[in-house]
């Protein structure tokens, strides 16, 4: 029993392709499942800013509430219920709420 075990493997021509496919399967399925969804969310987010428009509700990253005054370049003027207006970032918008949503909650 002893020589068995003290024999060498049998050593045969493995490709080198076998065992690349794993770790090439495993990048496919990481871009497909993280990379590839964060991107697509990433660009409808992007889309939204630059569709803003005045009288569009939306939420900032800081999670106020407010109605768009004007839109310039890089920056959002928000009226707060016409109490107070406050000028962020395009980037601090983080979505745009649904108008036919607020017509129901009236």
């Amino acid at each position: 029993m002893l020589p068995l075990l003290l024999q060498d493997a049998p050593q045969g021509d493995a490709s080198p392709f076998a065992s690349l496919f794993p770790m090439v399967l495993i990048l496919v399925l990481f871009f497909f499942m993280i990379i590839r969804p964060q991107q697509k969310q990433r660009k409808a987010e992007e889309k939204t800013r630059n569709e803003l428009a005045k009288g569009d509700r939306v939420v900032t990253s800081s999670g106020v509430i407010a109605r768009v005054s004007s839109v310039k370049p890089n920056e959002v003027v928000l009226d707060l219920d016409g109490s107070a207006r406050m000028t962020v970032l395009k980037s601090a918008i983080t979505q745009r709420l649904d108008p036919e949503s607020e017509a129901d909650k009236k």
